[in-house]
Parts: C-alpha cells; structure tokens; sequence
C-alpha cells in the first residue's frame, strides 16, 4: 500500500520540487532554468491550470530576456487567458507588441501602443523616450514633420526629467537618445544591434 501510494504521489512530489527550484532560479535572475524548472513542474501535473499558467509566464519572461519578442508575446498572452486580471502581464503584452509592431515595420502601431503606455504613465523618462523612438520612425518612414518636432521635444523632457545625480538613468537615456537622433538626422531606420555594428565606437559610452 505504501509503495502504490508512494507512486501515486510521485508527480506531486516532483511539481512541488521543480516549482520551488523556479521560484529560486528567477530570485537568481536565471530565467532560463526558471522556465525550464516551472515547464517540468507542469509537465508533471498536465491537469493544474495554475501551473500551466505560471509555466507561460516563466517562459515567457526567458524568451524576451533572450530578445525573442514574438515567441515571448505568445507565452504571455497564454499566461494572460489563464490570468486576466494579472495588469502587470497586460502591460508586458502591449511593450512586446510594440517590439513586435517595430520588427514588422508596422510604425503606426508601434507609435499608437508606445503613446498609450506613455500616457498611464506620463513622467517616466524611458516611456518618453520610446514615444520619441516610435514618432521618430514616423518621421524616417513617412516624412510627418509634426512627429519629428514631437521627436525633438519628448527627448529634451526626457532628459530633463532625470535627477543630475542618477547617472545609472542619465546614461541609460542619453544611450538611447543617439540612437532616435541617428533616426531623425539620417532619416533611416535601424534597430539597435544594426547601430551599433555601424557604430562601434559608441559601444563603450
């Protein structure tokens, strides 16, 4: 009788250890062993939805720490049917198919998303600077002089937004705002890894 019991409680054991280990390996920052612990935790009960759900989030976390927007995009929104009411996962869908949006040079969407997150949250530097990006594609792609303007003025608020003494952001900022001036000055659009092959100069600033 033990022995059946033993055996039948064996993939509730497994769950549980490979469940904890994920928590542990993304504390760590390792998402790929997280995603691939929290796959095996609901491979070993296929019928927890719970489980099923946190196993696309993890996934999903480890494909865009990879840059693979759209197969994270399709984790997520996984994970998003099973938790609808998760806002912070609905906010990470909207910033990968804006990613997604710029990788298939849909620049309209991907200006309508960007100015939708910067409108929830209007003061964030990084969000003005991602409009910025979006409405200098518009500019690059299709000539609208109004969103160059828009350009050139969501970077000076941008930059003048972060404290002097934070130069962790200041550099994060600045990184960003040559790449969009690049945009805006030559009138070509390129992503960031293509910048920096031309520009590898820039690599160390």
């Amino acid at each position: 009788v033990l022995v059946v019991c033993s055996a039948l409680n064996l993939p509730y054991y497994r769950a549980w250890r490979d469940l904890k280990g994920a928590g542990a390996a993304m504390a760590k920052g390792d998402h790929e062993r997280a995603a691939a612990l929290m796959g095996a935790a609901s491979s070993a009960l296929p019928g927890n939805g719970e489980l099923a759900g946190a196993a696309s989030l993890y996934a999903g976390v480890s494909l865009a720490a990879r840059g693979m927007e759209r197969e994270a995009l399709a984790s997520f929104r996984d994970y998003l049917a099973r938790n609808p009411s998760d806002a912070a996962a609905r906010s990470q869908v909207r910033v990968l198919e804006s990613a997604v949006a710029f990788d298939d040079g849909d620049y309209r969407a991907f200006y309508q998303i960007q100015s939708g997150l910067l409108a929830e949250n209007p003061e964030d530097p990084m969000l003005r600077l991602a409009e910025a990006s979006a409405a200098a594609c518009l500019w690059a792609a299709y000539g609208e002089a109004d969103r160059r303007a828009e350009a050139e003025s969501l970077v000076a608020a941008a930059l003048a937004g972060i404290p002097e003494g934070d130069r962790e952001a200041r550099d994060r900022a600045e990184e960003y705002v040559r790449r969009i001036r690049y945009r805006l000055e030559s009138g070509e659009i390129i992503d960031r890894e293509e910048y920096y092959r031309r520009h590898p100069e820039e690599a160390s600033k």
